[in-house]
């Protein structure tokens, strides 16, 4: 049986966020900590420039939403982004009981507190858009290779929206991840 280079794609894709996840699982965090200061606060825009014709449902186990996409997807399981690049971008959407890794505060805690452990970069902030209120991430997961996390809390659910991305990607790559965040539904 032979997996097509696509599907490929889409299993290191899952397998990255599944790790990243796993591991701020596996580490130990106290129910005391909390996040040490006041993160700053952004709010989310969308770029108008960005087209996103197609409408991505709810990921397996998560609280019912949806978001635009600029490719077809099923239910928000790897969406790459970039095309014909050796280094592929995609676009991913997860979600875990809040008990599996504490309350986002006490996540973003753990990973300004752990920088190494956690491979984060930068200063994470608030944003406040249509997601609601969410923490921005970013992690370094060497080789050049980047993910922006956008962590939120919804119905007992910690929901971590993840663009996998790369230091080299061209000026604006990241718009699209950005604009499909702004364009985040509840329901």
């Amino acid at each position: 049986m032979t997996i097509s280079r696509g599907a490929r794609w889409a299993l290191a894709g899952a397998g990255v966020i599944a790790i990243a996840g796993a591991a701020a699982v596996l580490w130990p965090r106290s129910e005391a900590e909390a996040t040490p200061e006041p993160l700053p606060v952004v709010t989310v825009q969308a770029h108008p420039e960005v087209e996103l014709p197609y409408t991505v449902g709810t990921p397996s186990g998560c609280p019912s939403l949806s978001y635009r996409s600029s490719v077809e997807s099923a239910a928000g399981t790897n969406i790459r982004l970039s095309s014909g690049s050796q280094r592929p971008s995609m676009f991913n959407v997860v979600c875990f009981p809040i008990d599996s890794f504490g309350s986002v505060d006490e996540l973003v805690a753990w990973k300004m507190a752990h920088r190494v452990d956690s491979q984060l970069v930068g200063q994470p902030v608030w944003e406040v858009g249509a997601m609601g209120r969410s923490v921005r991430t970013e992690l370094d997961m060497g080789s050049g290779t980047l993910i922006t996390e956008w962590l939120a809390e919804r119905e007992g659910k910690l929901v971590i929206a993840g663009y996998y991305h790369h230091d080299d990607d061209p000026v604006g790559a990241s718009d699209v991840a950005d604009a499909m965040v702004a364009s985040w539904e509840w329901r």
